[in-house]
């Protein structure tokens, strides 16, 4: 079988078990509750609290179905079952319990939310509340533990390309990209992440008595990052590159640093890592083949607009120490459309940049894809 028809076949396989998932079993219905919701126009609600967090909280109600309410729209509430109340300064880790959070049946009144706790009652400023999480859940999070198949999620994408006429042309674009992140709750603070990716084109001309000519371009990531707290992390990584247009058979890239997140809210990431690097550069040509060491400074973005459409960046220069004339440079953004249900349009540049590239070679490549996208269910 041949390369494309391998990378089709492979992108067809994956599409068709994941167009198939597992059935999901129906969520149980909220059982009947006491909880007891006041509104400032005066409004009385039960039903039952679900989630709560800086700006509001969730709350099933028997005739109104779930909500989502302000703190400003809520006068009262009364809340018999145990809430764990995460505040302000209070660091939670997975593994290490923290006694400084309050656990029990709440109190909403007067912007004052009391916690009955064994210890005793506990007053906490709603203004300083951060989220609000049922206490066997709050419990499980925190004293479990992910199983290495949990936790994933990412995105595949595929296109192809064929014209036939004097000339016949084919090509192929695949990628994949997966991230594990632990724990999976946003309320915990992170404690480890893994990063993996891979992108490809391959492509061929051929005409009548004329000599084909072949294209690959293959790019792959991994990272593993570790934190000291919500936004400062070590890592090791690995990069991987091909690239026939350039001249380079194989590339190679290890470093061990520090990264930073720079901004994380819900629309938007901005993450800075600074790594020591060893590069072993194998070319076409055996005489321009270089071992360097240097730096890689490393810039990945996410931004998601109105109606999910979603912008990655994912960039990295890498001066070398040992030989200041081989420093290089890659550049990967994606505009991500979705389509239907977890089908999606993507538009994706990618750049590579050779400041020595092997003789007889040109310095710089540049692919614009436009492919399908799948986007993973995070299991």
């Amino acid at each position: 079988m041949s390369i494309p028809r391998l990378f089709l076949a492979f992108l067809i396989l994956w599409l068709g078990l994941l167009s198939n998932p597992p059935a999901v079993r129906a969520a149980a219905p909220v059982s009947p509750s006491s909880d007891l919701l006041t509104l400032i126009n005066g409004d009385t609600l039960k039903g039952r609290l679900m989630t709560g967090d800086a700006k509001g909280i969730t709350f099933s109600s028997e005739g109104a179905g779930t909500l989502t309410i302000a703190w400003t729209y809520v006068k009262s509430l009364r809340v018999p079952e145990s809430f764990a109340v995460l505040a302000k300064g209070v660091r939670v880790r997975q593994g290490r319990p923290n006694r400084k959070v309050p656990e029990g049946p709440l109190t909403v009144e007067g912007g004052t939310l009391s916690v009955s706790a064994l210890s005793g009652p506990v007053r906490i400023p709603i203004a300083t509340v951060l989220h609000l999480v049922d206490a066997k859940t709050y419990e499980k999070e925190v004293n479990g533990q992910e199983h290495l198949w949990q936790g994933w999620s990412g995105s595949i994408t595929g296109g192809a390309s064929f014209v036939e006429a004097t000339q016949s042309l084919e090509t192929f674009n695949f990628g994949i990209a997966l991230t594990r992140t632990i724990p999976t709750v946003s309320w915990l603070e992170p404690d480890d992440r893994t990063l993996l990716g891979f992108t490809s084109t391959y492509g061929t001309i051929s005409q009548p008595n004329t000599p084909s000519i072949s294209t690959s371009i293959y790019h792959g990531n991994a990272e593993q990052d570790e934190y000291f707290s919500r936004d400062f992390y070590a890592l090791v990584q690995a990069l991987y590159d091909h690239n026939s247009t350039t001249g380079l058979d194989l590339q190679q890239i290890y470093g061990a640093g520090l990264g930073y997140t720079v901004l994380r809210r819900p629309v938007q990431e901005l993450n800075l890592t600074l790594t020591a690097s060893y590069t072993d550069q194998q070319f076409q040509v055996s005489s321009a083949n270089q071992n360097l060491v240097g730096a890689t400074f490393t810039v990945t973005y996410f931004y998601k607009f109105p109606h999910n459409i979603t912008f990655n960046e994912n960039s990295y220069i890498t001066p070398e120490f040992n030989n200041s004339r081989a420093w290089l440079a890659y550049l990967s953004a994606g505009l991500t459309i979705p389509v239907y249900d977890s089908l999606a349009f993507s538009l994706q540049a990618i750049d590579n940049y050779w400041n020595a590239p092997a003789p007889g070679f040109v310095n710089n490549s540049f692919q614009l894809n436009a492919n399908l996208s799948y986007a993973i269910p995070s299991f």
